[in-house]
């Protein structure tokens, strides 16, 4: 079956103890997800930024867009960034499984997740969600709860450091 994913790093310039950024180590286990997890003829990839508004569909592409993303280290709206995202996902064919990971260590409140859950729904987008906090300065037991009470489309994981996301 055909997957689309949609990429939103809503990450600091937070570095771990080993002083590589923490930015580093997601962008690394990205690339390792694409090239085991995403086919290159069938599957397709949007990797957020608010000025594309295109999904991807090689492997080489998708691989270079992460390698090369930089941040200044500014916070964005995540609520722009969420529901761009859930719209070039929510245009690709409705069989597709269409999961958007948003890998995060500073979202404050869950308002914005539940906001795209109505937007996703009302306009029949078909996205899940994977929410993958890390560290420890973002608001973790109210996504941990929010990712409960609403299991069926929003999975959660915390992972301590940057080197535990996989």
């Amino acid at each position: 079956m055909e997957k689309s994913f949609g990429i939103i790093l809503d990450l600091s310039l937070a570095h771990e103890a080993d002083g590589r950024r923490r930015l580093d180590y997601v962008k690394d286990k990205l690339v390792e997800f694409v090239k085991k997890h995403v086919d290159d003829v069938e599957d397709s990839m949007y990797f957020y930024h608010p000025t594309v508004s295109e999904m991807m569909y090689k492997n080489g592409d998708e691989v270079s867009a992460i390698s090369n993303y930089e941040t200044d280290g500014w916070s964005f709206n995540i609520s722009n960034a969420l529901k761009q995202t859930v719209y070039v996902l929510g245009a690709e064919d409705p069989d597709f499984v269409k999961t958007v990971l948003l890998f995060t260590d500073r979202i404050e409140d869950v308002f914005a997740l539940k906001k795209i859950l109505k937007i996703n729904q009302a306009n029949d987008c078909g996205c899940r969600f994977a929410v993958i906090g890390i560290g420890g300065r973002y608001a973790k037991g109210a996504v941990e709860e929010f990712a409960n009470e609403h299991s069926e489309q929003v999975a959660f994981r915390h992972c301590d450091k940057g080197q535990d996301v996989d």
